[in-house]
């Protein structure tokens, strides 16, 4: 009987949403795309009754002139953000009043992301060539490996990239020659990925299509273990695309992974051993901060977990359909972005949105927080540095309803899991 009510529930919460959700993409029209090419069309609308306990103050904007390829990502070092369009054009801004330092011109536009270390910037362009150029931009070697969508690893003395084809290569970052490559098996229809690597005790760590992660020998290249964390289901090949789309995150011991239509699981990071798992699908990945896991599910809710348990905490259910890509953190908060270049401020205790900025004109393709800063590039090509501003009174009052919606929570925790619902509503 309790099971009958249970999917009767479910039933009627479905019906309900679908009345102002409307239907998702179906996967078929997501393989070999992005959804950041297009603005979702039927984004769960704002609750417009937020009043913002602090103020975000823009300090400067900068227009790349162009539109950001899908997977690009910026990367900040030495005071620099290093940074492209897609024409064919690399830059480098100052971090803290946004002046332009160098802009070079390359044969290609780049496609990977950037990323950099104190000396140098490696990245991807679209002809298939792999590039380090010095903090001047001068170039210092280029290397041909094929297609990339994923930002570099650099880790020591290597620089690790993955091909859309999951072929891996190490290269030599003095050199520019190679280490060693590796050639994952993969099937017939996979999901084009962005995802990046992770690095940790001498391993590389990736997802792999099939719901599967992997673990190299950094000096070696040679296969550490391979693990199928959530298994592909259904009959055909686009049912069964279940891509890990999003970065291997390590705490501890642990791997923390997520599948694009399937589960999220903790691995042993030394065997690849299932720790637990549960059924809950993203395609843009988690966060860990403390005891918990943030992640957004395939549909745009938000949620927190136990990370020993995987149990949920509270889910938010108002970005749905959103395309929320980024999880970045400030004091108690949580920070989302969307399709309109909205940044939301999340209660890290009890889920509920807590301020509300619009800080960029359309979609933000990459996000990054520094202490109170705030680093944003759109779609468009509007590259942001924003500050957030909070006075003693309003961190007081900050404090007083975290520790009072704490204490609740403590009472209240949520372990059903809704991500049912999500699925139902997804997934059609």
């Amino acid at each position: 009987m309790q099971s009958a009510v249970k999917y009767l529930v479910i039933a009627l919460c479905f019906l309900l949403t679908s009345c102002f959700i409307g239907p998702v993409k179906e996967l078929s029209d997501q393989i070999e795309e992005s959804w950041s090419d297009d603005a979702p069309t039927n984004a769960t609308p704002l609750i417009n009754d937020i009043v913002n306990k602090f103020v975000i103050n823009i300090i400067w904007k900068q227009n790349l002139g162009n539109n950001i390829y899908p997977y690009n990502k910026f990367s900040i070092c030495n005071e620099a953000i290093f940074v492209s369009n897609s024409d064919k054009e690399i830059f480098s801004f100052n971090k803290t009043n946004g002046k332009i330092l160098w802009k070079n011109f390359l044969n290609s536009p780049i496609t990977s992301g950037i990323s950099c270390d104190t000396n140098n910037l490696y990245f991807v362009t679209s002809d298939g060539f792999a590039w380090a150029v010095n903090n001047d931009g001068e170039l210092l070697w280029k290397y041909f490996i094929g297609p990339v969508y994923s930002q570099p690893l650099i880790a020591k003395e290597n620089v690790v990239f993955k091909t859309i084809t999951y072929e891996f290569y190490s290269i030599n970052i003095i050199t520019g020659s190679k280490n060693w490559v590796y050639q994952s098996v993969s099937p017939p229809l996979t999901i084009k990925t962005w995802a990046k690597l992770n690095f940790s005790d001498g391993i590389v760590y990736s997802g792999l299509p099939g719901g599967k992660c992997l673990a190299l020998d950094l000096n070696s290249g040679a296969l550490v273990w391979e693990s199928t964390y959530s298994p592909p289901k259904g009959s055909s090949e686009i049912e069964r695309a279940n891509d890990s789309t999003s970065m291997p995150i390590i705490e501890g011991p642990f791997l923390y992974i997520v599948a694009s239509k399937g589960n999220l699981a903790t691995l042993d990071k030394k065997t690849g051993e299932q720790m637990w798992s549960r059924n809950l699908s993203s395609f843009y990945g988690l966060r860990l901060q403390d005891d918990f896991v943030y992640v957004i599910h395939d549909s745009g809710s938000l949620y927190s977990l136990s990370k020993d348990t995987g149990k949920s905490f509270w889910r938010n259910a108002e970005y749905i359909g959103r395309d929320s890509k980024h999880i970045n953190f400030f004091d108690e908060f949580i920070l989302i972005d969307d399709f309109e270049g909205y940044v939301h401020f999340i209660e890290k205790n009890s889920g509920k949105t807590n301020s509300r900025f619009k800080l960029a004109e359309d979609t933000i393709m990459d996000l990054f927080v520094e202490e109170n800063k705030i680093y944003i590039l759109s779609q468009t090509g509007e590259l942001i540095m924003a500050q957030i501003e909070i006075n003693d009174s309003q961190q007081m009052s900050i404090n007083t309803d975290a520790d009072l919606q704490n204490k609740k929570d403590n009472s209240m925790k949520d372990t059903n899991d809704n991500s049912i619902l999500d699925d139902l509503i997804f997934w059609n």
